[in-house]
């Protein structure tokens, strides 16, 4: 019994009518008509807007960031002692008295320049002092309780207290807050002081 020869295929490229020679086809695109409301696409986004957004996110970012960080040692605010001072206190005066400008600073790390006072001699290493700008005031009477800033050394701080003819640069933390005795004002600025220098 003989072999049956295997079958021959013409080569794929001489085969005609099939889908080897037929192009393809492009894919179908979609393209909404006007009618169609769920897929047009609406350009919101503009200029103005960007701009508007940036402003936003300052004024509402920028306050947050100031108020959450943790300042540096080194970051100070340089405050005019004299300045501080030169507003109207009445005798049954409130918080509300003082300048905002100067509230605004309850908290902060501040230096000021003026003069130590110690109603009682406590040495250099005394812990109670009030700043002035002028201990001797000479246009008239002592300092007033808003010209004062009563400041506080921690106790075994190296800080340098000097006498009250030695003007100084001091820094710390400010507090501002009206307290009273009998009804009387006794203080609007208290400062813990951290560093001060001989000017």
């Amino acid at each position: 019994m003989g072999t049956v020869p295997e079958p021959t295929f013409p080569p794929a490229r001489n085969l005609r009518g099939t889908f080897l020679d037929e192009p393809t086809p492009p894919l179908p695109t979609f393209k909404p008509s006007a009618n169609d409301s769920h897929y047009r696409v609406r350009r919101r986004v503009n200029g103005r807007m960007i701009v508007f957004a940036a402003i936003a996110v300052g004024l509402v970012g920028w306050p947050i960031y100031n108020f959450l960080r943790v300042p540096k040692q080194s970051e100070r605010l340089v405050v005019d002692l004299k300045a501080m001072g030169n507003f109207v206190m009445p005798d049954d005066g409130t918080i509300d008295d003082v300048p905002l400008i100067y509230r605004a600073l309850d908290g902060k790390r501040v230096e000021l320049e003026g003069f130590m006072y110690c109603p009682i001699d406590v040495g250099a290493r005394g812990t109670e002092f009030q700043l002035v700008y002028d201990v001797r005031k000479s246009y008239g009477g002592p300092p007033l309780v808003q010209e004062r800033i009563y400041a506080h050394v921690p106790k075994g701080s190296l800080v340098q207290l000097y006498d009250s003819y030695t003007a100084a640069r001091v820094v710390g933390i400010l507090h501002v807050n009206v307290e009273k005795a009998n009804g009387k004002i006794v203080k609007v600025y208290c400062m813990d002081v951290q560093e001060s220098e001989r000017l």
